[in-house]
């Protein structure tokens, strides 16, 4: 027999063999979920604790990420900026999300939300803004980082805006961007990260540009 659990759809079923369910029903929804609105005294983001009281913040590259003014801003010299939500979740079947609140337009500025982020290593899934005046980029992209080394999975022409909502998601092999609660890129089948239980953000900036997130939210798909 196959054990009573909850599905990623949020439905407990039994089963007594075979393809269909004995009985299914709607369940309270399971999984974790963690957010930091990062209201709290102003600071570097690096060994912060979340809003939520559930975890800590560890800046996996670079410092370049500070709490200011009740939000997470990142102005680094054109280093990339990771910070990893120490706090694993229930499954790799998950997303993390964040306002982009503000990103500049005079230089090099991207940011976004990070999912199954390696407990000790840059290798993640990653939903970025991205606007580069130079060459004229203003774009979103959904991307892999395997060991530092960062690949587009997909891009959308869509115009970055101050305050839209990203997400990033993992559902097995299938990774998918949001924007406003809207699919943006894929779902697009990739296997190479697998297993990583953390969330987090992510941004770059060159010279004085500045990015900055808020509201950061992870869950798994099954807590709803």
């Amino acid at each position: 027999w196959k054990p009573l659990r909850v599905h990623r759809d949020g439905l407990y079923r039994l089963w007594l063999g075979g393809k269909t369910p004995l009985w299914q029903a709607k369940s309270i929804a399971g999984g974790s979920s963690i957010t930091d609105t990062f209201t709290r005294a102003d600071s570097n983001l690096n060994g912060s604790t979340s809003s939520d009281g559930q975890f800590t913040w560890t800046e996996v590259l670079c410092t370049g990420f500070t709490v200011a003014s009740n939000q997470c801003s990142s102005q680094s010299n054109t280093n990339e900026s990771e910070a990893r939500a120490e706090f694993d979740l229930a499954t790799d079947d998950h997303y993390g999300q964040c306002d982009v609140v503000s990103i500049d337009s005079g230089g090099n500025a991207q940011g976004g939300p990070v999912c199954r982020f390696a407990a000790a290593a840059s290798t993640y899934y990653l939903h970025r803004a991205v606007i580069v005046t130079g060459s004229s980029l203003n774009d979103h992209r959904l991307s892999k980082s395997d060991a530092g080394t960062l690949t587009d999975l997909g891009t959308d022409a869509t115009d970055v805006a101050a305050g839209e909502v990203l997400k990033v998601q993992a559902d097995g092999d299938q990774i998918s961007a949001y924007r406003n609660g809207s699919l943006l890129i894929g779902p697009i089948t990739d296997t190479l990260i697998a297993g990583n239980l953390r969330c987090g953000i992510w941004a770059l900036t060159s010279g004085s540009v500045t990015v900055v997130l808020d509201n950061f939210v992870a869950a798994d798909l099954a807590a709803g």
